[in-house]
């Protein structure tokens, strides 16, 4: 009952304070709008697109008001990448498709090139959903028992080019194992009805994959592969990234604190003509951590609190996990971390990953949302390395990623832009964060 009457008596001395804080997401969708433009060429590892949004971020940094901890806001490392230079080509029976927008070449894809007439020796071969059922799917721990099953007796030798068919997501998910290790191992085109994916590789492969929407002259490709036709040109390198920290300190615990980070890097450009804008991935995460740090510029916490724009995160969390073997602050001392990911939707409420590993701190997260109304619902997930947050968690620091849920679909691909962001709940999610960090505080 005493831990009620705290909570609710939080919430009273911190509407006063909110009722200072209106932000009417102009600022917001300047930054989001920005983070997507041309110019910084999906913030990505080609021409440079993920250091030049750095640079933006630092100054925007430096124009809330926030103390640097490092020269120039930028904390420094180096990770391999593989990039896809050109536009890629893909070709088959006759049917060029088109690259972002028909199909995707894999993001660890070496340079290759093929003109394939399918007879003899080249061979393809075809892998389908109806060909097995659930059962054998979970029971084929074996790749080459699965291939032989399906009617291929060569093994990976002779076949040249997998396909694979539309799968229902339950077959899939049972079976993602099997397709990890075949595009690993083999050349394959996997066709999809509708929405295909890409991502960011730090290594490049030895094999081919592709993703492709199936076209409305299917039939052609159902009736038998004749030939394949593609082209792709990528180039491994090292490179010279950053993560962009700024501080506030604290009024009468600057020797602890809160961590708000969001990851502002995205997928670049696959070639010239396709670039993935990444508006909810995750140009509105940095906005809001933005909008927080400006907030609290002119309202000081009693926490210190460290603001981090992470990049490395499509590549694997890599930056995250750089700065928490190097951290430019106390890592120890932190009171909590708050992971901003996925934010520019909201109208279904927001999910917490780790709520349900860090329950008192879900638990104040919910009773304040309840007392308010902020959002529609708040659900709590366990722990899982999806984001930025997970490096930190696994040291035991408190973290939780939050990320919104709407109707809206655009994830990886060329779609997510800025004018499908709805901010439905970008500014009442930033108001549970200020009466979040309140009661932390208390």
């Amino acid at each position: 009952m005493a831990f009620h009457i705290r909570i609710l008596v939080l919430f009273l001395t911190g509407t006063s304070v909110l009722n200072c804080f209106a932000q009417d997401s102009i600022y917001a969708r300047k930054v989001i709008d920005a983070l997507c433009g041309k110019k910084f060429n999906g913030r990505g590892y080609y021409k440079d697109g993920a250091r030049k949004s750095a640079k933006y971020i630092s100054k925007e940094m430096k124009y809330a008001g926030l103390k640097s901890i490092s020269p120039g806001y930028f904390q420094e490392y180096k990770f391999p990448i593989n990039r896809i230079l050109s536009d890629p080509q893909l070709e088959i029976n006759g049917i060029k498709f088109i690259p972002g927008r028909e199909f995707l070449v894999g993001a660890d894809a070496p340079n290759s090139n093929v003109n394939a007439v399918f007879g003899k020796f080249a061979k393809v071969v075809w892998i389908r959903a109806s060909n097995v059922s659930d059962s054998q799917f979970q029971k084929s721990l074996n790749p080459h028992t699965l291939l032989n099953f399906r009617g291929n007796t060569q093994g990976l030798i002779y076949p040249m080019l997998y396909l694979i068919d539309t799968m229902p997501a339950n077959l899939e998910r049972a079976n993602s194992k099997f397709l990890h290790w075949l595009r690993e191992n083999a050349n394959t085109i996997t066709f999809h009805k509708d929405k295909i994916t890409w991502s960011a590789s730090p290594q490049q492969s030895k094999v081919v994959s592709f993703d492709v929407i199936l076209p409305k002259s299917a039939d052609k490709i159902y009736s038998g592969i004749e030939s394949v036709k593609w082209n792709v040109k990528s180039s491994m390198a090292f490179t010279h990234q950053v993560n962009v920290v700024g501080m506030i300190p604290g009024t009468s615990h600057r020797d602890s604190f809160i961590m708000v980070t969001a990851h502002y890097d995205h997928l670049g450009r696959m070639g010239k003509s396709s670039m993935f804008p990444g508006a909810n991935d995750n140009a509105a995460g940095v906005a809001m951590i933005l909008d927080l740090a400006k907030y609290y510029e002119k309202h000081p916490p009693k926490y210190s609190m460290v603001f981090i724009a992470f990049s490395g995160e499509e590549a694997g969390l890599i930056g995250s996990g750089f700065y928490s073997r190097n951290p430019l602050h106390p890592l120890m001392k932190t009171r909590f971390m708050l992971n901003c990911d996925l934010v520019g939707t909201g109208e279904t409420g927001i999910t917490v990953v780790n709520g349900a590993v860090f329950q008192k701190e879900f638990r104040i997260l919910d009773s304040i949302n309840n007392a308010n109304r902020y959002l529609t619902k708040i659900d709590r997930r366990g722990k899982a390395a999806n984001s930025d947050h997970y490096h930190f968690s696994e040291l035991g620091i408190p973290a939780f990623f939050w990320y919104q849920g709407g109707p809206r679909t655009s994830y990886h691909d060329i779609w997510d832009v800025p004018e499908t962001l709805s901010l439905y709940g970008y500014n009442n999610t930033i108001k549970l964060a200020v009466e979040f960090f309140t009661a932390l505080g208390n």
